[in-house]
């Protein structure tokens, strides 16, 4: 469980290779924020250009983007951190991954994590296959990559990397039942499901 001390959050900006400007980002204790949701402010059923390109703002909740993910992981080595606040109980946990990379959009941005530790379970890999995500490819509603009979975006109400769909969804409708994590209540974390904030994060090995 994280402490509810945990590191205050800083702005910053960021060299990421083929872009010419600096990228402004959230930066905690060397780690680059790629995802942070809180408040339900910014709407996660987004396009793939958007998801793509990113949108939302580093003052409040926003997704940094496919394409800054990729460059970044594939020019150079990466690692993961997933948070988790419960909305029960106000906790915090984590699943971090030594190696994190992201596929060119060539490759529908597909996700390959490996080196799991930490105490919110592996996310990315379930015992029942069809909720395994690593190495699934990103949909959005407008693009449907996954390997549902339907679009798990459009189901779950966010982009993502869906299998058939998945046992958690970071990007789902803030309140919903469906923006969870099932490894909370596998692991008798919590008795609810259902996700306050979540925030995703990679750092330069």
């Amino acid at each position: 469980m994280v402490s509810a001390a945990v590191a205050l959050p800083i702005q910053t900006k960021i060299s990421v290779p083929t872009f010419t400007q600096p990228i402004p980002v959230i930066s905690v204790n060397r780690w680059i924020v790629f995802l942070y949701r809180f408040d339900g402010s910014v709407e996660f059923n987004r396009t793939w250009a958007d998801y793509r390109n990113g949108f939302g703002n580093v003052t409040g909740e926003y997704w940094l983007g496919l394409e800054k993910l990729t460059q970044m992981t594939n020019n150079g080595q990466y690692r993961a951190r997933f948070e988790f606040k419960s909305i029960q109980n106000e906790s915090w946990f984590s699943s971090e991954y030594d190696s994190f990379q992201i596929d060119p959009e060539s490759n529908w941005y597909t996700i390959h994590v490996s080196g799991f530790f930490g105490d919110a379970g592996d996310q990315f890999s379930f015992p029942n296959s069809k909720a395994i995500q690593n190495g699934m490819n990103f949909t959005t509603w407008d693009s449907d990559n996954d390997k549902a009979p339907n679009n798990c975006a459009t189901q779950m109400g966010g982009g993502y990397w869906y299998n058939a769909c998945g046992g958690h969804s970071m990007t789902s409708p803030s309140g919903s039942d469906r923006f969870y994590n099932k490894r909370l209540t596998d692991l008798g974390l919590a008795t609810d499901q259902r996700l306050e904030a979540v925030r995703a994060m990679i750092q330069v090995i």
